[in-house]
């Protein structure tokens, strides 16, 4: 009985020492700092050349709650009811049903560290700031109930002819890698002249071969709303491929690798 005492209060030390330390040890290793509305400043930790945040830290200089899974290397946070939870080594936060991908979440001193720009998403915040210095603002982005008919098609057409059968999450994903074309100086800056641009040879199969000209399915239209309603997968990701089919391996060889979902790796 005592030894089952001693094992029970070392667990409980140990879930308070993971969910507390990124709180009482701010500014310790700071390089960087997130300032909230509130005028609270959270530390961030550097990683790969990306700036992390502690989920559960944010969330509690946020009013929310949060609770931690030994087991599975899990934080599940709960604000303004929704739902959030991040694993260590995986690469998307989970917000309500939706994935948010960006680099690995990362345990560091017993603190789990989450990307900061997936992190602001997740939060259904904008990340503004440079440097070292940061700040979450109002996401101002249009509703999808107000959307352009033909961006919607087009992008919708794309999705299906390029993902049909993938995850939603993958759809999603193509279409995130299109309007971030859109977004991108190196690019065209509409969504139809992104889909058939061939200034550097043809960037998307389908719309050479005429199988672009169809009829989405409900779901490539969904993701496309949602897509040009304002969510992004991954600010950066401008490439996908199959590498199970590609005839070329430019991409995969040229590009710096980001993620995978299903069958298409995507690259920034």
């Amino acid at each position: 009985m005592k030894k089952t005492k001693i094992i029970a209060s070392l667990l409980v030390l140990s879930f308070l020492l993971f969910c507390f330390l990124p709180i009482v040890s701010l500014g310790a290793e700071a390089k960087g700092t997130l300032t909230l509305k509130s005028g609270k400043k959270l530390s961030l930790q550097k990683f790969d050349n990306d700036w992390y945040v502690s989920l559960y830290a944010l969330t509690l200089a946020l009013g929310g709650k949060g609770t931690f899974d030994g087991a599975t290397r899990t934080i599940t946070v709960t604000y303004n009811g929704k739902n959030i939870s991040a694993t260590s080594e995986k690469t998307y936060i989970l917000s309500g049903e939706q994935k948010f991908y960006g680099k690995k979440n990362r345990i560091s001193s017993n603190v789990l560290y989450v990307p900061l720009s997936s992190c602001a998403k997740a939060f259904s915040y904008e990340l503004d700031g440079s440097g070292y210095s940061f700040t979450f603002k109002e996401s101002n982005r249009q509703s999808s109930e107000k959307l352009d008919e033909d961006c919607v098609l087009w992008l919708a057409r794309i999705i299906y002819c390029e993902s049909r059968g993938q995850p939603y999450e993958g759809q999603l994903a193509v279409g995130t890698v299109v309007m971030n074309r859109v977004a991108s100086k190196d690019f065209p800056n509409t969504i139809y002249s992104v889909i058939f641009d061939t200034k550097y040879g043809v960037q998307f199969t389908p719309a050479a071969t005429g199988a672009v000209w169809c009829s989405p399915d409900d779901t490539a239209l969904r993701a496309a709303k949602q897509v040009l309603g304002g969510y992004r997968t991954d600010e950066k990701i401008l490439y996908f491929m199959n590498e199970s089919i590609a005839v070329s391996k430019w991409i995969s060889t040229n590009r710096p690798y980001a993620f995978t979902i299903g069958e298409h790796s995507f690259f920034y």
